[in-house]
């Protein structure tokens, strides 16, 4: 049989056996969709047109000839918007959703770049990446970029390739199998080159190098205390206090990113991202089409003002955000209670470990796209972010990129290589503690 698919900009055919699901032919002939549950038939997420009607690509097969419509990819990419002095050459930071890119010159980011993870055919979590066996795709995009990046300037440019641990393993082609089960062995904690870009160290399994960048972009002062936080799927949290490092990484999931919440999606043309009172702000304009991570968070606050929610999470009506039809069910509220109890507990922890509480760090920054447009007060809020005045909050951007920019300055990477090899890196899932912290910080 013969089937086509197009996303609107571009079409492709080709011959598939009877039987043949549909997310496999997507796969097949090259489109970037993503498989929030990895293809398990899970989320309702990979929904497209066949022939015309609506139907879940993972869960439908096709018998004869079709034509498969999907959306384009509209994830937006948190790139580089600031200078980073001695920065010449090219960055690129694969993230588990998206893969960012910038080229400097003269300290200044003269051309940036974005994609979508192509891995995102696997599953929306670290955990689903490392049992994915192609890693072609992911290894074909980031060359892609390089070559393009490389070739602005007419040269073979300086490059720092960042991200965590798993990322740069999938990029190398090395087997991540070690990773996903006890004692949780990365095959390579890197501080290496590949295709002649420098790999920075990572310094565990779960602590990889986007980690360490973003707490050398943060640039902690002596005397110091710093916590810094990259609110993602696997949330990431620094603490440098005393003059010494401390990591940890917590399984938030990937509600923040819009998986696993009913209308969820990522931060691109219609979602909304910003609810104030009864306003909906949507990216693009428009009628709202899902909502993103900065727009949950909101809705969840707004939520708890209103008392259509209670401080337990459960709801006391059914919710749909003001002039939309985008509805937040109890599904989404326990989804989101899962992630930011993770993310609060880990911090919590953390600090505590270094001697701290919260209230008593001088600058807690807020690292990634999610970072840099949350309302820090509704994070607050809701339990989102540890218990500190807001005013000591700072979004740093992409700080993994902005970090690996650093290091295309070669002086500086015996910085992040010191970092590396003398951090303590507290593993949650051994922590006694972190269990019934996690539990206390369900509710609102």
């Amino acid at each position: 049989m013969n089937v086509a698919v197009t996303d609107g900009k571009s079409k492709k055919s080709a011959d598939f056996r009877e039987g043949s699901r549909v997310s496999d032919i997507i796969a097949a002939l090259g489109f970037d969709f993503p498989l929030p549950c990895g293809g398990m038939g899970r989320c309702g997420k990979c929904l497209c047109r066949v022939n015309g009607r609506e139907a879940s690509a993972c869960k439908t097969q096709l018998f004869s000839d079709a034509v498969v419509e999907i959306s384009p990819p509209a994830a937006q990419v948190l790139t580089a918007e600031e200078t980073v002095a001695g920065a010449e050459g090219a960055v690129i930071d694969i993230g588990t959703t998206t893969v960012a890119a910038a080229l400097f010159h003269d300290g200044r980011p003269v051309k940036t770049l974005g994609r979508p993870n192509p891995q995102r055919v696997f599953g929306a979590d670290v955990i689903s990446r490392i049992g994915a066996k192609d890693t072609a795709p992911l290894t074909a995009a980031v060359r892609g970029l390089v070559r393009e990046l490389r070739t602005e300037l007419g040269g073979d440019e300086n490059t720092v390739i960042t991200g965590n641990t798993a990322m740069l393993a999938l990029l190398c082609g090395l087997d991540v199998g070690g990773m996903g089960v006890w004692p949780f062995e990365p095959p390579s904690l890197f501080d290496t080159e590949f295709e002649g870009a420098y790999l920075p160290p990572c310094a565990s399994a779960f602590v990889g190098a986007d980690a360490l960048c973003s707490m050398l972009r943060a640039e902690p002062k002596p005397g110091e205390a710093l916590l810094m936080l990259d609110l993602g799927t696997n949330g990431e949290i620094g603490l440098y206090h005393g003059g010494r490092y401390r990591f940890t990484s917590t399984a938030a999931g990937p509600a923040l990113e819009g998986a696993g919440i009913s209308g969820g999606m990522a931060a691109g043309p219609g979602a909304v991202y910003r609810v104030r009172g009864d306003v909906c702000r949507v990216i693009g304009g428009g009628k709202a089409k899902g909502i993103c991570g900065s727009g949950l968070v909101d809705a969840m606050a707004l939520m708890l003002e209103s008392g259509a929610m209670d401080s337990a999470g459960a709801l006391r009506t059914d919710f749909t955000l003001p002039g939309t039809d985008v509805a937040v069910t109890q599904g989404d509220v326990r989804a989101f209670q899962l992630c930011k109890a993770a993310l609060r507990a880990g911090a919590e922890l953390l600090t505590e470990r270094g001697g701290l509480t919260a209230d008593g760090v001088d600058r807690i920054c807020l690292s990634g796209a999610l970072g840099k447009n949350i309302d820090v007060r509704n994070a607050l809020r809701t339990g989102l972010l540890p218990d500190a005045p807001a005013e000591k909050f700072v979004p740093i951007g992409n700080g993994a990129l902005l970090g690996g920019a650093m290091l295309l300055d070669g002086g500086k990477r015996e910085k992040i290589r010191s970092m590396a090899s003398a951090c303590e890196c507290i593993d949650l899932a051994a922590d006694p503690e972190f269990a019934e912290r996690y539990i206390d910080s369900m509710n609102f």
